[in-house]
Formats: C-alpha cells, sequence, structure tokens
C-alpha cells in the first residue's frame, strides 16, 4: 500500500500558527538587534571591555537562577498566558531601553546612580588594569538603569521560554470509578481512542469487566479483557476478547453489537482508509496451529 505523501507545510496551513511563528520571528530579531545596538551604545558611553562583557553577565545570571522555577510555571499555570505576558513585558522593557539611549539627559544624576557607576567602574578597572583610568568613563546616569533593564529582560524571556517551548497539556481528570491499591496488577487495556475535536476517550478491563469512558462516566460493556478501540465515520468501536472470542461492539457508548468471532483472540484494530470502517487483525487456531486473520467491517 502507498503512503499518502508528507506535507512538510501543513502546520502553516493553520492561520493561528503563521500568526504565533510570524510574530516569534520578529521578536526574535528584534531581540537579537537590540543586543548588538545596546552592547554598541554601552561602549560609546564606556570605553571599557568590562562593560561588554557585564553584558553577557546580566543576560546569564537569571537563566542559572530561574530556569527550574521557569519549568515549574510552565507546567502549572496557562502557557499561552504566560507567552503573552512575558512577550508584552518584554516589549515595555524594550521600550524603555530606547528612552534611556535616546534621551539620557533627562535622567537626574542622583546619588544611587553614581554609586552604582562607581562600583561598574570598580569592576571594569578590575579587569582592565593595563588601561589608563582616565579613558573609562561610568558617569552616565542611564548606565546603571540600561544593566538592570537588561537583567530584567534576560529574566523574562528565561520565564517565558519553557512556555513557548513545551507542549501544551490541559489538566489531568480521572476516568472511570476505580480505586485500585495495587501490588499486582487487577487491570488490562487502557487503549485511549480519539473521538474527535480534540477529545479523547479510554478502554480498559477491570476485574474481568471491560469498561468505556469518554466525556460521561465509564459504561461497562460486558465480560472479558484486553479491549482495544478506535473512531471512525460511524463512532466508536471496541473489540475485546471474552470466553468464546473476540466481541466488538459500535455505537456512541459502545452498546451496539456489531461482530462476534469464535475462537478468536489478541485482536488489533485500525481505522480503514478513508475513515471508511475498521480494519482488525486476530489470532485463531488451536496451539501449535494458529494463524494471522485480517477482515473489514
Amino acid at each position: 500500500m502507498n503512503q499518502p505523501a508528507r506535507d512538510p507545510y501543513a502546520a502553516l496551513r493553520h492561520a493561528g500558527y503563521r500568526r504565533f511563528l510570524t510574530g516569534n520571528l520578529l521578536f526574535n530579531v528584534g531581540r537579537q538587534g537590540l543586543s548588538v545596538a545596546i552592547a554598541w551604545q554601552i561602549y560609546q558611553w564606556t570605553q571599557s571591555a568590562t562593560a561588554l562583557g557585564l553584558v553577557g553577565l546580566v543576560n546569564v545570571i537569571p537563566l542559572g537562577l530561574l530556569i527550574l522555577p521557569a519549568g515549574v510555571m510552565a507546567d502549572r499555570f496557562d502557557r499561552r498566558r504566560i507567552v503573552i505576558h512575558t512577550m508584552w513585558i518584554s516589549a515595555l522593557l524594550s521600550l524603555c531601553l530606547a528612552g534611556f539611549t535616546a534621551w539620557p539627559e533627562v535622567l537626574p544624576d542622583a546619588a544611587p546612580l553614581r554609586a552604582a557607576n562607581q562600583v561598574l567602574r570598580s569592576i571594569a578597572l578590575l579587569f582592565e588594569r593595563q588601561a589608563d583610568p582616565a579613558s573609562l568613563h561610568f558617569d552616565q546616569p542611564a548606565l546603571p538603569l540600561i544593566f538592570l533593564i537588561l537583567f530584567l529582560q534576560s529574566a523574562v524571556r528565561v520565564l517565558g521560554n519553557p512556555a513557548r517551548a513545551a507542549a501544551q497539556f490541559a489538566a489531568a481528570r480521572k476516568l472511570g470509578a476505580g480505586t485500585w491499591k495495587i501490588n499486582g496488577c487487577p487491570h488490562d487495556g487502557g487503549g485511549l481512542v480519539a473521538l474527535g475535536g480534540g477529545k479523547f476517550g479510554a478502554v480498559w478491563q477491570r476485574a474481568g469487566e471491560v469498561f468505556l469512558a469518554t466525556d460521561t462516566a465509564e459504561v461497562s460493556l460486558g465480560k472479558g479483557g484486553q479491549p482495544v478501540a478506535m473512531t471512525d465515520r460511524e463512532g466508536t468501536l471496541v473489540v475485546w476478547q471474552d470466553a468464546t472470542g473476540l466481541v466488538a461492539r459500535r455505537d456512541a457508548d459502545g452498546s451496539k453489537l456489531a461482530k462476534q468471532i469464535s475462537g478468536a483472540r489478541f485482536a488489533s484494530i485500525v481505522s480503514a482508509p478513508g475513515g471508511k470502517g475498521a480494519v482488525i487483525a486476530y489470532e485463531r487456531g488451536e496451539k501449535g496451529l494458529t494463524s494471522i486473520a485480517v477482515e473489514r467491517f
């Protein structure tokens, strides 16, 4: 059977994904351009190679401090909201950077800013002992604020990265009414079935009885074990093994008898091409004379 050709651009056919991809691309291009511009501006102000190194340092510190909390936050909160909020905060911080670098003269030469500049100058002299101290200029009041904003931007980026990179999972919910405390395994099956519309169900055996759960409470289908399930255009199909062979039931809750196959066991089912019906494979025959049968229904 020829496999259908894969479409490498399938994701781009979704408008939401195109918007997300475009926004993320522009965000990253802008961030890289901002990093180059800020490094150039700081060197123009200070004439210090150490100041450029400090730009990298303030970007790395949040990575070490926040990477684990960022992962926890992405697991516990809505990741879309995290992405939206962190990108908005990053944009506002970028506007602050633009304002401080374009109009540094509006900032007062306050004592805390002078003290912060003196600390930065001392660090630069520690690493640039061969340089003429008079050639290093740490007198811009905006300089400490630039480093602070770079630190905050890096922190926001670290907090947002796990949410952008991780898959989105809904909150877990319990299917079925069983409350087993197990040392062994009273269940088997546990197969998942796609119901369409982003919804899923499950089928399993518990204490010799087969159950199906969709959006409603669990439904008992009958005695047996080793259940498997699938959906097609006609609804849900559940196949399991009982004392006489295989039983197949169909309908929204698996309640309509579709087929019985005596002497069969170990069923596997897949949707037929085009979603029209199902293909079932199973083992039959006595021990030592078994065969595999495949049929469509």
